[in-house]
């Protein structure tokens, strides 16, 4: 197992807390508008991935400080390659994205 993989293992338990009570419901159960109505939430991937992405991006952010990894802006990440390590199929960019840097 690399560094990373246990890191990440150590650090999976906060991204749970943030995303689940204890007894695994979903922290968020809707929207709220200016006017207070409530809208629960959809099956929609692309609402559940948005709001997965907004409550771990503080929390990936401190793993990376942490554990001395560079984060990248959206913007600079393609998730198009993938390659086999091990059996196990894996994203370049990922990895590209995680690579400790040297500490200056």
């Amino acid at each position: 197992m690399s560094d990373f993989e246990r890191q990440m293992r150590e650090y999976l338990p906060r991204f749970k807390s943030a995303l689940a009570d204890d007894i695994g419901d979903w922290v968020v159960k809707g929207f709220i508008d200016t006017y207070r109505n409530i809208y629960t939430i959809s099956a929609d991937t692309k609402v559940i991935s948005k709001l997965i992405e907004l409550m771990l991006f503080p929390l990936i952010s401190e793993f990376a400080r942490q554990n001395n990894y560079r984060t990248y802006n959206q913007s600079r990440i393609t998730f198009n390659s993938c390659y086999k390590k091990n059996g196990a199929l894996r994203q370049t960019d990922l990895e590209a994205a995680t690579r400790k840097t040297s500490v200056q």
